[in-house]
């Protein structure tokens, strides 16, 4: 976790009406969060191989300051990132979209080809490597009845009421993960702070002057 606490408005409020600084306050704490959430969004696609509009599913702006409540959260979640979203591939299978929007879904159907093992890149710094077993067996592409596309693998731990064997999705490094590093911790408690202090005064002067 993160916490950043703000600065300036002890200040402000010796001289200048406190429903003007309330509400400059919460509009900056309101801009400041929206900015870091494209911040840590920067963040991940920048390091990690996985497209923003995907990202954004993991980092949430949870909740938006208010007069009567100064308070404002961007969560990054901690389940990981699905394996599938860092440019999953597998000889034999081919991977498509359909729909549009919000409604965008991924297609997946078998080519002529021999099937393959899945080969993922996590990091933009590094290559394209195979996926390696997690639960002893050898990871696979599939699509669900749900319509789900993802990394699957057969985990061994008996089978489940249809008969088939139990399996489970493969997941990458999650965004809490991310940007829980020391680094990155570092650069985003660096950058909020830094934001509001800009954000804060530029609010006041508006809330001043109408």
């Amino acid at each position: 976790m993160i916490k950043v606490k703000v600065s300036g408005v002890k200040e402000a409020l010796r001289t200048i009406d406190e429903k003007i600084v309330t509400a400059a306050m919460t509009r900056a704490l309101n801009e400041t969060a929206t900015s870091t959430k494209a911040k840590a969004l920067d963040i991940i696609t920048q390091e990690y191989n996985v497209k923003r509009s995907r990202a954004s599913r993991y980092v949430k702006l949870r909740t938006r300051a208010s007069v009567r409540n100064a308070h404002a959260e961007v969560t990054a979640e901690q389940i990981g990132i699905p394996a599938i979203e860092f440019d999953a591939r597998a000889a034999g299978y081919r991977i498509g979209w359909t729909g549009k929007g919000k409604k965008r879904t991924r297609t997946l159907r078998r080519t002529k080809r021999r099937a393959g093992a899945v080969t993922v890149r996590v990091t933009r710094a590094r290559g394209r490597t195979v996926l390696p077993p997690k639960f002893g067996n050898v990871p696979f592409l599939a699509r669900m009845k749900s319509g789900h596309v993802g990394v699957f693998e057969i985990t061994g731990e008996g089978k489940a009421r249809t008969g088939r064997p139990k399996i489970k999705q493969r997941f990458g490094p999650g965004a809490a993960l991310i940007i829980g590093s020391r680094k990155n911790k570092r650069v985003m408690r660096t950058y909020i702070q830094v934001t509001f202090d800009k954000e804060f005064p530029r609010q006041l002067n508006w809330y001043k002057n109408h």
